[in-house]
């Protein structure tokens, strides 16, 4: 349909708002930029990190953006007229990802300093500080009522925290190298993550143990997302064949071929019935 041109160094994110009608993407080139769907055309540029931007998403309503950079910051948008309306400082380090709240009033970063921390998306005060992990925060995930925070580190774990209280409420230990990501299921109740240890697993949320390995790629994983109804599961990963799970039971279903490199991502539409 559209290539979207425009950047001078790689990207590193790109995905859709609620309503699939902007594209936002984020680049080593410093900028984020918002794209309309329909015509290909970049609407907005969004310009103020030192340097590359590793993460950029909508929130929920659309109104806003928020970015993380290298830079040791994260910065929230105003996604209409691309005004900087919030900086975000206090790590030590760059920072891998971040993401808003489900309700917008809050953002939560993760940082190569081991920490990942929830500020106010209206003030920039910084409300949580997760401490734990003993190297670099990977990724960092809301669930969806919001009373849990989910982190994936280079530490070969992924934790469940109390959002509020920012005690550590699970340890998921069970990779044997590093992770890649970690995500709740639609309902809450499971989290999956991705590791370098060529495997995706499945643990139950509320009591943190382990309920399958999803076993099949040849290479480290980059991705592993469920699908909107929490049936399914995709995974990518640098053997280049995405795979298409079923989470109920573990078992594969299908791989798809055809790309002929490492897959970065891998998500389903919101539509998909696997």
């Amino acid at each position: 349909m559209h290539t979207l041109q425009g950047h001078t160094r790689s990207i590193t994110a790109a995905e859709f708002d609620r309503a699939g009608m902007r594209a936002i993407t984020a680049s080593e080139d410093g900028t984020a930029k918002i794209w309309d769907v329909q015509t290909g055309t970049c609407a907005l540029t969004l310009r103020g990190h030192n340097l590359g931007v590793y993460s950029a998403c909508f929130s929920d309503d659309g109104t806003g953006v928020l970015t993380a950079s290298a830079d040791r910051t994260a910065k929230v948008w105003n996604a209409q007229t691309g005004d900087c309306l919030l900086t975000l400082k206090g790590h030590a380090k760059p920072l891998c990802s971040s993401v808003f709240s489900p309700c917008n009033l809050f953002v939560l970063t993760a940082s190569h300093d081991t920490f990942a921390k929830i500020w106010s998306s209206q003030t920039g005060e910084l409300k949580q500080t997760f401490k734990g992990h003993a190297k670099l925060v990977r990724s960092v995930v809301f669930s969806p009522c919001g009373k849990h925070v989910l982190t994936a580190s280079f530490d070969r774990t992924a934790r469940i925290w109390d959002a509020e209280s920012g005690v550590c409420v699970y340890t998921l230990s069970g990779h044997s190298n590093v992770l890649s990501s970690a995500v709740f299921s639609p309902d809450g109740r499971q989290v999956l993550t991705a590791s370098d240890d060529m495997t995706a697993k499945i643990w139950c949320a509320e009591t943190g143990s382990l309920i399958y390995s999803l076993q099949g790629h040849g290479n480290r994983l980059r991705s592993a997302n469920f699908s909107m109804d929490g049936k399914f599961v995709v995974t990518g990963s640098d053997d280049g064949t995405p795979m298409i799970w079923d989470a109920e039971s573990g078992r594969h279903i299908q791989t798809l071929e055809g790309h002929s490199c490492s897959v970065f991502s891998a998500v389903f539409s919101p539509v998909a019935t696997g």
